[in-house]
């Protein structure tokens, strides 16, 4: 658990984290402009995913997938005057066809 160190990013329905030597990218489907709250499934890696399904991806420290599955949810979304404010969300992500999964979840920002 990181409680300090967390670098967060929003362009558009895309949300870049950084923390403790990992990146990852949470990126909703083209056909939107901001992550809402709800399930995106049936994800591969971003920036290689279908841009109408949307990406997601984690990984650093020398660990990453060259091909991944993947889902996140978003659990809540903050916008605050049409500003990204927060986000709770959660995540599964196989690697290179394998089972065995990274779950992960993320708490960040002012949440309403």
């Amino acid at each position: 658990m990181y409680q300090t160190g967390i670098t967060v990013s929003v362009t558009g329905a895309r949300i870049a984290i950084s923390v403790g030597g990992y990146n990852s990218t949470f990126q909703g489907m083209n056909s939107i402009t901001e992550l809402k709250a709800g399930y995106y499934g049936n994800l591969m890696r971003y920036p290689f995913n279908n841009p109408a399904r949307g990406g997601f991806d984690w990984s650093g420290n020398g660990r990453g997938c060259n091909e991944l599955l993947a889902w996140f949810v978003i659990d809540r979304v903050n916008y605050v005057n049409g500003l990204f404010a927060g986000v709770e969300a959660r995540f599964e992500q196989h690697c290179d066809g394998l089972n065995p999964a990274l779950h992960g979840a993320i708490r960040w920002g002012q949440l309403s």
